[in-house]
């Protein structure tokens, strides 16, 4: 089977989007022809496989994918068309006017509810024209639904974690952890995601954690994460927000700014962490949680997450059972919930290792991915 996969959002760039689309493409890959279409980056040159934009930007992108797409249609014999997400709808109905190739297209969220006014007119105008949607997540099918898509026609597929790499740790394993990273003594809660506004961050530093740090002086937010600068969307610009609320609050101590680090480092924080935090809040814009990926990568390594009930976090966590889940948003149940969780080892670990169990059985990556392939396989076989 020759399939043609076009997508903005592909490594090496980060992301849950560019992990999501590289996963799924290389597992088809194993089995079929893969040929993937996707932006421009500098550093990263044309394969047999992957062919990128020639230059920057999204208008070069869109070019470069109806006529390479068209090319790669005539002479292939494509059995069909995957779209990395909803941003690439119109580009898809137009390659498949004359063909009629079935056509398959990822939604995340926010590709769907980006609330640009063109955009959501293309937008609405192309969705038709796709013949299957999956969904990260049962709150974007809904909205997929409230489009006037049909339910018959969406798949919900959760992202996936590699369950063998994130792992859990023993306490000496964690003892040594947090020793090679200066942190003896201190219970650490954990944040990790790009600085943007939705995912509460900024919100949970100003407000809920100096309530913590009254009660447990040596508990530790460490951030993992930093501005997506290259972001299509994404213009804001947190981390001098929130070095500045962390300067101003006299939190030097108790909060430190990672930004980006690398996989092995990640794992480390997961594992070295008491628990995780998505304190997501509500934003103008549309701007939804699609899912929550850091979610599950923490669930691998045994640890919960507290998190807002905003978008698609509720698919990630069973309330109570995996982690913690509040609405709305509130700083003093948020403090309140975190306090106890910290004071509260033996329910943590509890609550970690049923993450662990679920995150083995619903969300490793084999699972995910032999999901889409089936799927795939019904639809353009």
């Amino acid at each position: 089977m020759n399939l043609l996969y076009i997508t903005w959002n592909f490594p090496p760039r980060k992301g849950g989007m560019e992990n999501y689309n590289w996963r799924l493409s290389n597992e088809l890959s194993k089995k079929h022809n893969i040929l993937i279409i996707t932006r421009h980056l500098s550093e990263s040159k044309n394969t047999d496989t992957i062919k990128r934009a020639p230059f920057p930007g999204l208008i070069s992108f869109f070019l470069y994918g109806y006529v390479a797409g068209k090319r790669m249609i005539r002479g292939n014999s494509i059995n069909g068309v995957i779209g990395g997400s909803a941003s690439v709808v119109p580009l898809l109905k137009k390659l498949s006017t004359k063909s009629g190739l079935p056509k398959l297209v990822l939604t995340h969220g926010f590709d769907l509810t980006y609330p640009g006014m063109c955009y959501q007119t293309i937008l609405k105008r192309s969705l038709k024209s796709i013949d299957y949607f999956v969904s990260n997540s049962n709150f974007t099918a809904q909205i997929l639904q409230k489009t006037g898509i049909q339910p018959e026609k969406i798949t919900v597929i959760p992202p996936g974690v590699d369950t063998e790499f994130y792992t859990p740790c023993d306490r000496a394993g964690i003892a040594a952890l947090k020793a090679r990273y200066g942190l003896q003594d201190r219970r650490i809660i954990l944040f990790v995601g790009r600085l943007v506004h939705r995912k509460g961050i900024l919100k949970f530093t100003r407000e809920v954690f100096p309530q913590v740090v009254r009660h447990c002086k040596d508990a530790v937010l460490i951030i993992v994460g930093d501005e997506p600068t290259e972001a299509v969307v994404h213009k804001e610009r947190l981390k001098f927000m929130l070095t500045k609320s962390v300067n101003d609050l006299g939190l030097q101590k108790s909060v430190i700014v990672r930004g980006w680090i690398d996989s092995e480092s990640l794992r480390d924080h997961y594992r070295f962490c008491d628990f995780c935090i998505l304190p997501a809040i509500p934003v103008t814009g549309n701007d939804h949680e699609g899912f929550g990926m850091v979610i599950i990568e923490a669930a691998a390594c045994a640890k919960p997450t507290v998190a807002v009930a905003l978008g698609g976090i509720p698919d990630a966590i069973i309330n109570n059972q995996t982690g913690i889940l509040l609405q709305p948003w509130s700083p003093e149940e948020l403090a309140d919930n975190v306090i106890k969780l910290l004071n509260d080892p033996a329910r943590c670990a509890e609550l970690g290792n049923n993450a662990r169990n679920r995150a083995v059985e619903k969300f490793d990556w084999n699972i995910v991915t032999a999901a889409f392939c089936s799927l795939a396989e019904k639809i353009f076989q």
